[in-house]
């Protein structure tokens, strides 16, 4: 889920295509990190679609060009067996 502090994430998720370790938690206990809570098993060439879309470059204050202009809607998700 995305947050902008531990306890704060609400509605919005992000899918990585790649390692991005700043959001690993720090040993020290300054920053929790996120935790990983799904894996694409199919449809990644969906993944890059949806990343290729337009981003918005006034959405979500604090991270402008980020946000995709158009917001995906979700159909299903199923946990793979």
């Amino acid at each position: 889920m995305a947050r902008s502090d531990p306890g704060t994430a609400t509605a919005d998720f992000f899918v990585l295509i790649g390692d991005l370790v700043s959001l690993d938690a720090k040993p020290n206990g300054g920053d929790p990190g996120y935790a990983v809570f799904g894996h694409v098993v199919n449809g990644m060439d969906v993944v890059h679609v949806i990343f290729s879309q337009p981003r918005s470059p006034t959405a979500a204050q604090g991270h402008e060009g980020q946000m995709l202009a158009m917001p995906v809607k979700i159909l299903t998700a199923r946990r793979a067996q």
